[in-house]
């Protein structure tokens, strides 16, 4: 049985073969957020790279932090998916005045001092944001993303 196959020797859909994302990761990230969202994607046929730092560990040289990185991809037109606490790194960056998000309740206040509407729901789109409250989203979310590409 390849990698790309099923337990019953059926082949796997690689519908996003090409496609390219990357997960950015902290010093306070919950592994399965990462985890989850990368062999999702990797199962449909997306290269994933992880950005970002983690105390001692590089886990891919960006010459850049996390809000250029972010900023330079939205201004480029990329799909940005936010989890959680995640969020802060798009408040830091201003890029939610006027957008919904899903977000989760202890960061209500801080959406809507930067100018967000948060939407009470496990997931939400708006433009090529895609948020949600918490990890318990992490389903929602994904088919989401993959509808989205």
């Amino acid at each position: 049985m390849s990698p790309m196959e099923s337990s019953k020797g059926e082949p796997i859909p690689q519908l996003l073969r090409g496609r390219k994302a990357a997960v950015l990761v902290g010093d306070y990230f919950h592994i399965h957020e990462a985890y989850y969202p990368y062999f999702r994607l990797r199962e449909s046929g997306v290269d994933v790279v992880f950005v970002g730092e983690r105390e001692n560990e590089v886990y891919h040289d960006y010459n850049g932090s996390f809000l250029n990185f972010v900023k330079r991809h939205v201004s480029n037109g990329a799909l940005i998916v936010s989890v959680a606490e995640g969020h802060s790194i798009l408040v830091s960056a201003g890029l939610l005045k006027g957008k919904e998000v899903a977000g989760p309740p202890e960061m209500k206040q801080d959406l809507e001092n930067c100018g967000a509407t948060v939407i009470d729901g496990p997931a939400w789109n708006d433009g090529p944001f895609i948020t949600c409250r918490s990890t318990e989203d992490l389903p929602d979310i994904m088919r989401r993303i993959l509808s989205y590409m």
